[in-house]
């Protein structure tokens, strides 16, 4: 990963980044998101195979915790007011499982404080907002059923996941998460679902979408939050 700084409509070079445990076939930069500043960067591994669960600082992500193939793994950096970049977190799912390409693709709030990150991958079939940890307790499996997880930085620096999103309507092969942008604030998440195949049309605010109005095949969906 090659970062620009633009100084007088030209740009040059100012850091190449790598994975702090570069694997063959991580697709490390499949995503990125940058704070408004400039002084946050969040890059996507969304195939890196690292087994650990959580958030790592102090560089242990290094030493393979087990293998969780294609599990997917973020790592957050920040730019200090010399302008050195350096890694402040790696981050992987709670509930990391093989196929869950987290980090497929992330969004960041512009103080750089509030991160959304897709796993469009994940099988877990629960629906709804979960957080008070459970989904690590697998409730059934929906192959690529997708999921969001929410994350905050205190005023310390430190990571923390706050919210573990799923569809209301939870289908395999939905791949939740695919796509997803946060408002500013971070107050609003928007995740897409590009092969939901619900039938129903418009704006719904009922929970009504939970009845399947029909089959339309990867028609898909969009949910906000």
């Amino acid at each position: 990963m090659f970062l620009l700084e633009i100084i007088v409509g030209y740009g040059t070079q100012s850091a190449y980044l790598k994975a702090s445990n570069t694997g063959a076939e991580d697709n490390f930069g499949t995503s990125l998101a940058l704070s408004e500043d400039g002084k946050t960067l969040v890059v996507g591994a969304s195939a890196e195979d690292n087994g650990f669960k959580g958030i790592i600082t102090d560089g242990s992500e290094a030493s393979d915790s087990g293998t969780a193939v294609d599990s997917g793994a973020v790592y957050v950096y920040t730019k200090s007011n010399t302008g050195t970049w350096s890694q402040n977190a790696y981050i992987k799912g709670s509930n990391t499982g093989s196929g869950d390409s987290f980090g497929a693709s992330i969004s960041v709030s512009d103080n750089g404080k509030t991160l959304a990150v897709g796993a469009s991958g994940e099988s877990n079939s629960a629906k709804g907002i979960i957080i008070n940890g459970s989904e690590i307790n697998d409730v059934g499996s929906a192959a690529s059923a997708g999921a969001v997880y929410l994350f905050t930085k205190d005023s310390s620096g430190n990571w923390s996941q706050i919210a573990y999103l799923k569809a209301s309507n939870t289908g395999m092969v939905d791949y939740f998460g695919k796509s997803l942008a946060l408002s500013d604030d971070g107050n609003l998440v928007a995740v897409g679902a590009y092969r939901e195949d619900n039938k129903a049309t418009g704006v719904i605010i009922d929970g009504s979408e939970t009845i399947d109005a029909g089959t339309e095949n990867d028609s898909g969906a969009v949910y906000l939050y």
